[in-house]
């Protein structure tokens, strides 16, 4: 295995990182006092600049209650294989913003004004 081959795993691994992070709901602040590192540290590991060390990812994998295989599987698709969505960055951050709406009054809204800018595009 080459160089650029490692690199590519360690990104997959920190974007993986994320989207766990994401669809569980937590934040990069709470995630980092878990593992015991700086939210900028977490940064790092999503955006695969720094690695993540092995203690560090099993202790990961539990609070996120996963099971730390997850974060090495590599596929070159839009889900993984339990068929869990892969966000993208945008996708994320509506799906945070929707987690933290308190009442089911405005998530009903949320997705109602979704619908209509669906609409406005004419998706399906």
């Amino acid at each position: 295995m080459n160089y650029e081959n490692l690199r590519e795993i360690e990104k997959s691994i920190g974007e993986k990182i994320k989207h766990f992070r994401v669809l569980k709901g937590h934040p990069q602040t709470k995630i980092a006092e878990v593992l015991g590192i700086s939210f900028q540290q977490l940064q790092k590991y999503e955006s695969g600049v720094n690695r993540i060390s092995p203690g560090k990812l099993f202790l990961l994998s539990r609070y996120l209650e996963i099971p730390v295989s997850k974060f090495f599987e590599f596929k070159n698709v839009n889900r993984a294989a339990n068929d869990e969505l892969i966000l993208n960055k945008d996708e994320a951050q509506i799906l945070m913003l929707f987690k933290s709406l308190k009442t089911t009054k405005l998530k009903k809204k949320a997705i109602e004004l979704c619908g209509l800018l669906n609409d406005l595009e004419g998706g399906s």
